[in-house]
């Protein structure tokens, strides 16, 4: 037979917070560590130039010094110049 009573509101109170606190302790620490690992692979990518940009990866900017100016012999809906930027 069973003689141990149930525990007490009180101390599931305590072990719910316990359990709270940990699953919280444990989200935040590993937000923190993917942040700092991600910090990592940026500074390492940007350390060697790999930072997997390619041909078809859009600049950061707009330098609007390389839009062609528009030549008369060209229809206009012809030229870079008319179309809007990224």
């Amino acid at each position: 037979m069973n003689n141990q009573r149930p525990p007490s509101s009180r101390r599931l109170g305590r072990a719910a917070i316990v359990v709270l606190a940990l699953l919280a302790a444990m989200g935040a620490i590993t937000f923190v560590g993917m942040n700092i690992w991600h910090a990592t692979e940026v500074a390492e990518e940007e350390a060697t130039g790999d930072t997997g940009a390619t041909e078809h990866t859009p600049p950061n900017y707009v330098d609007h010094n390389d839009v062609p100016e528009h030549d008369p012999g060209v229809p206009k809906d012809l030229t870079q110049s008319d179309q809007t930027q990224p």
